[in-house]
């Protein structure tokens, strides 16, 4: 980080300061995270890297779920969106979708929290990626075990492990 600062390497302190947020998320460093995420935004937006951009507001609004900054994290999600809908980065945009599935379900809106969780799973099964799928089948798991809590049928229930078996399914294949 120091000699890409020294030299004068914009792009390549952003992407080093990104690494830094994710490994400290990672270790529960969450501070020291959400630091090099927004020096890694700043820089992100100075130079005008739109996708870099959006995943950093991805990655912040995350770390604003867990602490319970949902308007904060709300904010971020929509300008992130935005900048994917601009750039066509579907992507970002899954992850985006799970934060914001997150979030609905954070709010008590579950009904939109699952129309988003389907929507991002959706999005990951028409990019064919396996990891995303795997992570947008997680989200849906989690988001219908927030639903089966208060869903007497038991379909809630059926559907989180279907949709974990799912993601187990493509950990091992």
């Amino acid at each position: 980080l120091a000699l890409r600062r020294k030299l004068d390497d914009r792009v390549g302190v952003s992407m080093t300061l990104n690494n830094i947020g994710v490994v400290a998320w990672t270790r529960g460093d969450v501070p020291r995270a959400e630091g090099a995420w927004r020096e890694s935004l700043d820089i992100s937006r100075e130079i005008g890297s739109r996708p870099v951009t959006a995943m950093l507001l991805s990655n912040l609004a995350e770390s604003c779920l867990q602490d319970g900054r949902y308007d904060e994290a709300e904010v971020l999600l929509v300008e992130a969106q935005a900048i994917t809908t601009e750039t066509g980065d579907r992507r970002t945009l899954c992850s985006i979708l799970m934060n914001v599935a997150a979030l609905e379900m954070a709010r008590g809106r579950s009904t939109s929290a699952l129309e988003t969780a389907g929507r991002a799973v959706t999005e990951a099964e028409s990019l064919g990626g396996r990891r995303l799928l795997g992570l947008a089948l997680v989200a849906l798991g989690d988001i219908e075990t927030g639903v089966a809590r208060t869903d007497q049928t038991g379909a809630a229930a059926d559907a989180a492990v279907e949709a974990w078996c799912r993601a187990i399914d493509l950990a091992t294949e």
